[in-house]
């Protein structure tokens, strides 16, 4: 099960690229590479990073994201394109993809890990992660003083994907 790998993917602006193995240990994570000046996914860089992983994964799951009726039609455009730029990117490398609605996985995994309603969805996220990966350092930097909600989110998509993939039964090891 150690060399089992999933890919879990907040293809947000401000998303990640989170790798876990199928005992649930993060391998990689990196935050999305993004262009210095237009602030988009920097296309060559998010290529370079799925492609220098070396690794096959068994499954790569990316959250299927749609604009809200507030949105913008350009915040919206830039959530589809980010998609599928990433999608493309995975499946350019020969990995296979599933979209998985955020709720689909936010319901599954935060009362598995222990964590229950009643609080707002990023500090449930936060909550998840903590409990789930106690040493683990969720900021972008260490400069920075908060956490980087795209790496947690890409992180608990990922172990959605190990449990999706291969059952709950891996979870009884927490």
């Amino acid at each position: 099960m150690r060399s089992l790998r999933i890919l879990g993917v907040d293809p947000g602006r401000e998303g990640a690229l989170v790798v876990l193995n199928g005992l649930f240990e993060v391998v990689d994570k990196f935050t999305m590479p993004l262009d210095a000046k237009t602030k988009a996914i920097h296309l060559g860089r998010l290529f370079e990073i799925v492609s220098a992983m070396r690794y096959t994964y068994s499954t790569c799951y990316i959250e299927k994201t749609k604009g809200f009726r507030r949105d913008s039609s350009g915040r919206a455009f830039t959530f589809g394109y980010n998609t599928g730029v990433i999608h493309m990117a995975l499946a350019a490398n020969g990995n296979p993809v599933v979209m998985v609605e955020p709720k689909v996985w936010q319901m599954a995994v935060h009362p598995m890990i222990g964590v229950r309603g009643g609080i707002h969805a990023k500090e449930r996220t936060l909550r998840c992660c903590r409990k789930r990966w106690p040493g683990m350092d969720w900021r972008k930097t260490p400069k920075c003083k908060k956490f980087h909600d795209g790496l947690m989110d890409a992180a608990l998509i990922a172990y959605y994907g190990v449990c999706h993939k291969y059952g709950d039964h891996l979870n009884d090891n927490n």
